[in-house]
């Protein structure tokens, strides 16, 4: 009788753990594809196309303030040469036609890499650096990008498929990233400097003395972290259903929505919960 039982419990348990994987991890797939698609397309370029391709350093000076350097690579990134109110921008004219100029209403992208260089009247040349990859910075930094999904146009057949889509990723005016040697307290760093030292490699800028690291790089590595230093524990990588939650990740007026399978697509690991000690 007691083997009798032990046979049965030992079925129960593998029938419980195999009934949870199919839950967790194979009906959701059948049953509602979002869960395990990207949220949205931006979502998607955001992983694919800018976060291998963007990169962060510490300032040169000390301070809190970073360094973001962009890889430019020709036929894959779109560029857009847009004029403004303070953004007079000069082109010969067969580089005209890449020119977004104030008035028009349809903004002109390219996978053809083009350069602005500041000239002394405070207006911009765009050039043609005949180089197949840059590295260069623009008028966003950081987390965000450039996305449109509206009132666009590619000039060129598309040469990669994200540039296919109805939205898209793009880096408005470009300039080169040159570097000039500076001497500060705690030694020598480095400042921008239109005028100063090409980085020539992928080498050289993630090297000493330039250390910059790409978005994806230092995500995996905040995951690593988070990970063995068991910040999981107490902070839950999840807006629960609770009120606390929803408000607290959102507003008042316009609670965030629980988090859902779609988010963690791009993720090594993980840390969904539910409970939280930790904000």
């Amino acid at each position: 009788m007691v083997e009798r039982s032990f046979i049965y419990t030992v079925i129960g348990v593998l029938f419980l753990f195999s009934f949870a994987v199919v839950i967790t991890l194979v009906a959701p797939r059948y049953v509602d594809s979002s869960w395990i698609d990207p949220s949205s397309e931006y979502q998607l370029q955001m992983y694919e196309v800018s976060d291998p391709y963007s990169y962060i350093s510490n300032s040169a000076t000390g301070s809190y303030e970073l360094q973001f350097v962009q890889r430019a690579v020709n036929g894959f990134t779109l560029f857009a040469y847009v004029e403004g109110p303070t953004v007079k921008i000069e082109a010969p004219e067969e580089l005209q036609k890449y020119v977004t100029k104030g008035d028009d209403e349809t903004l002109k992208l390219t996978s053809r890499l083009l350069i602005l260089e500041e000239k002394k009247s405070g207006h911009f040349e765009l050039t043609d650096p005949k180089q197949d990859e840059l590295f260069v910075y623009s008028s966003v930094e950081g987390a965000l990008e450039n996305w449109v999904d509206e009132d666009f146009t590619l000039l060129e057949e598309p040469k990669v498929p994200y540039q296919k889509n109805k939205g898209v990723l793009y880096v408005k005016n470009p300039q080169e990233y040159r570097v000039r040697e500076i001497h500060t307290p705690k030694g020598v760093g480095f400042t921008y400097d239109s005028k100063g030292h090409q980085i020539a490699s992928i080498e050289e800028l993630t090297s000493s003395p330039f250390s910059f690291v790409s978005r994806k790089d230092l995500i995996q590595q905040g995951e690593h972290i988070y990970a063995i230093e068991g910040c999981w524990y107490c902070h839950t990588d999840q807006t629960r259903t609770l009120v606390q939650d929803v408000v607290a990740n959102g507003w008042e007026d316009y609670p965030a929505p629980p988090s859902t399978a779609n988010e963690y697509i791009f993720q090594y690991t993980s840390f969904p919960g539910t409970k939280r000690n930790g904000p």
